[in-house]
């Protein structure tokens, strides 16, 4: 191919590119904006279990479930929770696993199951 077809094909491109960009412009200035408000969705009402012509039920404190997980203390599981999970591999170990003593925690949960479901994955020796 001679120069002559590559300027022209270089100066088409330009030109389609330039184009292409100023009907980009052009059409975002047109779009219609969206504010905030309009991609939220409103708040449920909140509910009550009181009525105004009825006294105010106090309903009596609950005792907090046990924790799923709970940190390690001085780099060990504590008797209660003696599943050892690793954040950065998403792995427990179980006791007497290969690994198990050597593994330093960054989770302790009480069972498998809770680990499993916490997104965890049991070792696999």
């Amino acid at each position: 191919m001679s120069r002559k077809f590559v300027r022209r094909g270089v100066k088409l491109g330009a030109i389609v590119g330039a184009v292409f960009f100023l009907a980009q412009v052009f059409l975002r200035k047109q779009a219609p904006k969206r504010s905030d408000n309009a991609t939220r969705t409103p708040a449920p009402p909140k509910l009550t279990n009181a009525t105004p012509t009825s006294p105010t039920k106090v309903a009596a404190p609950e005792e907090p479930a046990a924790a799923a997980w709970v940190d390690p203390t001085d780099g060990a599981c504590p008797p209660t929770h003696p599943i050892k999970a690793k954040l950065s591999s998403k792995i427990f170990h179980v006791p007497g696993g290969l690994a198990y003593d050597r593994t330093t925690p960054d989770r302790c949960y009480r069972d498998a199951a809770t680990a499993e479901a916490d997104g965890f994955r049991p070792a696999k020796r």
